[in-house]
């Protein structure tokens, strides 16, 4: 009797499944001057078809988008502002979109939301968009176009399914782990650390390299010899708590904060010391974020402390159009009898906003 042998191939499809999210702001100034020049005419789409900067998610797929603002879209009998998505060039499609848009108000809050989520295909056409009537966007000036500015926010999420094939998996190892990862675990595990670095009364150990790499700043600090070699020893950050320090040392090992919006004041402070440009950057998201009538006060002097220009200007105006509900908080009170130089800045940004009817500050 013959007996054969026989084997069977295992295969094993692997599905990943990425998602991949971006925020994108897109500010257009002299909004009003724009719509006047289009109010009695509909020229084509070079002359009324605005396009923002392009964007992407980032992703594996190379996508790239776009933001068009048209005016008097020849699809609208009435005169309207028509905001949309449009996709750039061409990269790998039958990807699934969701996709947010809304205008930011004086109080940057959503106004005019739109919300969609579908599988894109190569001859979708994306059909969702901000309408607004122009005369809608007019009356409301103070509130949709602050300061004669328009800011359109959108949120995409792309979700990036692929599959792979792969056979014998069983002599696959363990799951791979990002790169971040494993920089974390060398700093909890302080495996092979060769800097010492004291907070307070609290002693944190790194590692030269990876402070060299992604902390110029705080490399700097650790002593050399005049030959440029090496110095063992310890160095001491003064002004700054343990705890803050601890979220920065995982930012330079991880790109990651966890909980910025509860602490982004301080974390700012520390980033803007060591030159953490993209977490000073996200600090400054989060503050815009937490901006409130009872903590817009205390945001405007500490960008006004820290000279913010890019976000003074913001606050300032959230406070003037804000000023009645502003005025009556117990911080503006506390504000106004210690900061009389900064009460000045916002007492001029009134008179130059003409804020009818409306006194800032009451004493």
């Amino acid at each position: 009797m013959e007996v054969s042998n026989s084997k069977m191939l295992v295969k094993n499809i692997i599905t990943n499944v990425s998602k991949h999210k971006c925020h994108f702001e897109w500010r257009i100034n002299g909004i009003s001057a724009y719509l006047d020049t289009f109010d009695n005419e509909i020229g084509d789409d070079g002359e009324r078809t605005l396009y923002s900067p392009t964007f992407t998610s980032g992703s594996a797929v190379g996508d790239k988008w776009c933001l068009e603002m048209t005016v008097n879209d020849e699809r609208f009998i009435d005169k309207t502002v028509i905001i949309e998505l449009d996709s750039v060039g061409s990269f790998n499609l039958g990807v699934r979109i969701q996709f947010t848009s809304f205008i930011l108000d004086n109080e940057y809050q959503e106004k005019e939301r739109i919300d969609c989520d579908q599988i894109l295909n190569q001859s979708d056409y994306l059909d969702f968009a901000i309408v607004i009537p122009t005369n809608e966007l007019m009356q409301n000036k103070n509130k949709f176009m602050f300061n004669d500015t328009l800011t359109i926010g959108a949120e995409l999420t792309l979700v990036d399914i692929t599959s792979s094939c792969l056979d014998n998996a069983l002599s696959f190892g363990p799951k791979r782990q990002r790169i971040t990862d494993e920089y974390i675990d060398l700093l909890k595990k302080e495996q092979d650390t060769d800097v010492v670095i004291k907070v307070d009364d609290k002693i944190f150990k790194a590692h030269r390299a990876i402070l060299m790499a992604r902390c110029p700043d705080l490399f700097k600090l650790f002593p050399t010899r005049k030959d440029g070699t090496e110095i063992e020893g310890e160095i001491t950050i003064p002004d700054m708590d343990p705890g803050t320090f601890d979220t920065i040392l995982q930012f330079i090992y991880t790109d990651e904060v966890n909980d910025l919006d509860g602490n982004a004041e301080n974390l700012f402070t520390a980033a803007n010391k060591l030159k953490l440009k993209k977490l000073r950057q996200m600090c400054l998201q989060s503050l815009l974020k937490s901006l409130t009538c009872q903590s817009a006060p205390r945001l405007f002097k500490f960008a006004y402390d820290y000279n913010l220009s890019e976000i003074l200007d913001f606050i300032a105006n959230y406070i003037v159009s804000n000023a009645d509900k502003v005025n009556d908080t117990p911080e503006n009170q506390t504000f106004i009898k210690l900061n009389p130089s900064m009460v000045n800045i916002l007492l001029q940004k009134c008179v130059n906003l003409k804020v009818d009817g409306t006194w800032i500050f009451s004493g």
